[in-house]
């Protein structure tokens, strides 16, 4: 899943530790953000007093007031380009807002209350995904057709655990594993498991069984090795770090990217991660890199460990978020060497059905490369961040509300991102200490 909420979310959330705070009222243009402000897409209403900045969360039928906070604690560069301001930072956060002569009806008086009112809720919950998501035709969904089908069941009596059941089954045709819905007893989404792991018990087996076939039968490391990097327990194998290298064959060096999220506090862990191991592959010809149980992170993670294997700037993909009928203009991302090294032999990328999400942007950048071969199963298909919401019963939710496009100009949200060469992820032949994924990846970097 994707770690990072998308836009003013990533910036309170995130930017604290990862950039240098601005005051709201110190543009580089010499403007004053003062006043009200409506984001394009993302459905937020920004008001700045002075030091204060309130956010809320807006819908046709509701504003409620999320967050409010001394807007210096924010860092992020801001631009005013006369009614309109753009703020982004290092992490990815990019937001353009225009003025608004005062603040929405909705929003005035503290906005929407805090209510348990499950019809409030419903109506709230339906508005948002009726204005924010952005697939409803790619994933066969009439929207409008769920809320006459939904909206009846919904009554001033209806018991938070029946409105929790209602929810679930309006939005479980979406199958996106980028919509949750989370209350105080029970947590959901709709996103379908790769076939292999089609419970939790049966995923937990194979990652296990992959991790210790890995380092026992191709790493061959031995059990400190094991210890260094994992935790096993009951409960299943955990990775202590989001990089993990090692040896294949004397020519062909192996790298594990398990997560998008930097391993510390700063995006600069990640990079330590990455070039650390370079630097000990140094003396290879050939690699693999393996995504296959990498479900995300940050995008920002993403492009900088594919940075590590361009040789020049390229086109990875290009981004845009919903607005009413449209979108926002695209943005483009490009995957540009960085690092003290980078490593342009010959790459095999290993994908499965739980590569997801920020892992789905390293492939999108890996793919453009020439020395990159794609090697497994398509992609998980949950490509846009996640925007969150909180509802008036404090219920909290997320959705996808951008689409990404890859630099050929294809769309591949929902059905994954295609391998170069298709292989099946194999749980009988890995308990029978065979990945047949890996298999091919060295027959392909040894024999070519």
């Amino acid at each position: 899943m994707k770690f990072r909420l998308d836009a003013l979310i990533a910036a309170v959330m995130l930017v604290l530790s990862l950039a240098a705070p601005v005051s709201a009222q110190a543009d580089p243009a010499g403007g004053d953000l003062d006043g009200v402000w409506r984001s394009v897409g993302y459905g937020y209403v920004i008001e700045v007093q002075g030091d204060l900045l309130t956010i809320y969360e807006e819908t046709a039928v509701s504003c409620q007031a999320w967050m409010q906070l001394p807007a210096a604690q924010l860092g992020l560069t801001v631009t005013l380009e006369g009614d309109r301001f753009r703020a982004t930072d290092e992490i990815g956060t990019h937001i353009t807002a225009e003025r608004l002569p005062g603040l929405p009806e909705l929003c005035t008086g503290g906005g929407t209350p805090l209510t348990t009112d499950p019809e409030t809720n419903f109506e709230v919950f339906w508005h948002t995904f009726n204005e924010q998501y952005a697939f409803f035709e790619l994933r066969h969904v009439d929207w409008q057709a769920q809320y006459e089908r939904y909206r009846p069941r919904v009554t001033a009596d209806t018991t938070p655990g029946e409105l929790f059941t209602v929810l679930v089954e309006m939005i479980t045709p979406l199958e996106d594993g980028h919509v949750t819905l989370a209350s105080e007893a029970d947590l959901f989404s709709p996103g379908l498991p790769p076939a292999w792991g089609a419970t939790g018990e049966a995923l937990r087996a194979v990652v296990q069984r992959e991790f210790n076939l890995l380092v026992g039968e191709y790493l061959h490391e031995d059990q400190a090795f094991m210890d260094e990097h994992f935790i096993v327990t009951g409960a299943g194998i955990t990775v202590k770090s989001p990089v993990i290298y090692g040896e294949l064959a004397s020519d062909v060096g192996y790298i594990s990217l398990v997560s998008m999220m930097p391993p510390g506090e700063d995006l600069a862990s990640a990079e330590t991660a990455i070039d650390a191991a370079l630097a000990a592959l140094a003396d290879k010809e050939a690699l693999v890199i393996d995504v296959r149980f990498n479900s995300g992170g940050l995008d920002s993670v993403a492009l900088i460990f594919a940075s590590r294997f361009s040789g020049e700037e390229r086109l990875a993909y290009s981004k845009h978020a919903r607005v009413g009928d449209s979108f926002t203009p695209l943005r483009d991302f490009y995957v540009t060497p960085g690092g003290p090294q980078q490593f342009t032999g010959p790459i095999v990328v290993l994908t499965s059905g739980m590569t997801a999400s920020a892992a789905e942007i390293f492939v999108m950048a890996m793919r453009v490369l020439p020395h990159v071969t794609v090697i497994g199963e398509p992609t998980s298909g949950e490509h846009s961040d996640m925007l969150g919401r909180t509802l008036p019963n404090a219920w909290e939710f997320t959705l996808s509300n951008e689409e990404y496009v890859l630099a050929g100009g294809e769309v591949f949200e929902g059905a994954g991102i295609p391998p170069d060469v298709s292989i099946a992820l194999d749980p009988a032949a890995l308990a029978n200490g065979q990945d047949v994924m890996l298999n091919a990846a060295l027959t392909h970097l040894l024999t070519d």
